[in-house]
């Protein structure tokens, strides 16, 4: 029975902490767009794209965030094993979780974007949504992408060192 309690509550925490950085992440775009042109034009692209496209945006999303989010848990909790010869406690568990998450989300949306600059028709949907705002440009998202990735590396990995330090 303790076991039990020990899971329910270490899944509440997780489900707790997803619910808190979505609650962040929105807040947050809700107020980079009310401060920043570039942020508004880049939901007016989205606002201008077919709806197929939306639609196949998130159709790709769940297969390669789910494959690569897989692939970053499985390194992570092997290697933590690996040093500490048993499984991760529930706090080291959602330190590594929510990096490894993130990273997965960022890798995730950079191959949908590479996707969409590959397949013509996607390609040329997208070039008529972005036709004068510079600021939804492909390149420009990518340079976003990596620019996200460069500022919260940092923070990622703090939080996985902390998480393989914890027992």
């Amino acid at each position: 029975m303790r076991a039990f309690a020990d899971y329910a509550l270490e899944g509440f925490f997780v489900a707790l902490e997803f619910v808190l950085i979505w609650w962040v992440t929105t807040r947050f775009l809700a107020w980079n767009r009310a401060r920043s042109s570039a942020a508004r034009q880049r939901l007016l692209f989205k606002l201008r794209l077919p709806d197929w496209i939306k639609w196949l945006e998130f159709v790709l999303l769940g297969p390669i965030f789910g494959l690569s989010t897989i692939g970053s848990l499985f390194i992570s909790f092997h290697l933590y094993e690996l040093l500490h010869a048993h499984r991760a406690g529930p706090w080291a568990q959602v330190l590594i979780l929510v990096p490894g998450c993130f990273l997965a989300l960022m890798f995730s949306l950079f191959a949908i974007n590479f996707i969409e600059w590959v397949i013509p028709p996607l390609r040329r949907a997208n070039e008529k949504a972005m036709e004068g705002l510079p600021a939804a440009s492909f390149h420009q998202s990518n340079k976003d992408f990596l620019h996200v990735v460069e500022w919260a590396s940092p923070a990622c990995l703090a939080l996985w060192i902390i998480g393989f330090v914890l027992k």
